[in-house]
């Protein structure tokens, strides 16, 4: 496997951990998406881990850009961005765990994901429950929620779903109209109100 994750202690830490579990082996690892891309065409490999926060390039795009490209390599998104996981399941991505989870979970779905498995964590799948269950917002809103709830600003929101600012803003209005709401601090406070956040 490769390890995707802009912070070196993780990479080190991942790749000794996995060093102790029998059939897991670390082939690569990267600190950026340009790097992945230049690396995997060469490399055999099975299972990327990859976090999508500050690696750079729309993260949206660059999961879809994996899955299509590489669709051997199955993709395991070990990230604290759980906002984006709808939009990733979407696109063909087999494997999510939320930083918060022990490693064991990312373990589990590594096998999972290389045997063709999907598999989310259990605070992956809780999350995916909720929207589900929400109902009233498409899964593409219910990111973009996420997003202006953790300060996102509209053109951020834009990139790092590869939609553009202006599909972002009407998104973001239609929202207004969706949920009663008329400003982005009170969408914020829907949502945080409607999940339970704090």
């Amino acid at each position: 496997m490769i390890i995707a994750d802009d912070h070196p202690v993780i990479r080190e830490g991942l790749t000794t951990r996995f060093a102790t579990v029998p059939g897991l082996k670390v082939v690569g690892e990267t600190a950026s998406f340009a790097e992945l891309l230049e690396i995997l065409p060469t490399t055999q490999v099975d299972v990327v881990v990859l976090d999508l926060q500050r690696m750079g390039d729309s993260s949206v795009k660059v999961a879809q850009r994996l899955c299509r490209d590489f669709p051997s390599v199955g993709v395991v998104i070990y990230s604290g961005a759980t906002e984006l996981v709808p939009e990733l399941v979407k696109i063909g991505v087999l494997g999510c765990v939320s930083k918060t989870d022990p490693v064991a979970e990312l373990i589990k779905a590594i096998h999972f994901v290389a045997a063709g498995q999907r598999y989310m964590s259990q605070t992956i799948q809780a999350f995916l429950d909720k929207i589900s269950n929400l109902g009233k917002i498409t899964e593409r809103e219910h990111t973009i929620c996420q997003m202006v709830v953790g300060g996102y600003e509209t053109p951020e929101i834009g990139e790092w779903l590869g939609i553009g600012t202006k599909t972002a803003q009407n998104t973001i209005g239609n929202l207004f109209a969706k949920t009663g709401t008329s400003n982005r601090v009170q969408l914020a406070e829907w949502y945080r109100q409607t999940f339970g956040l704090e």
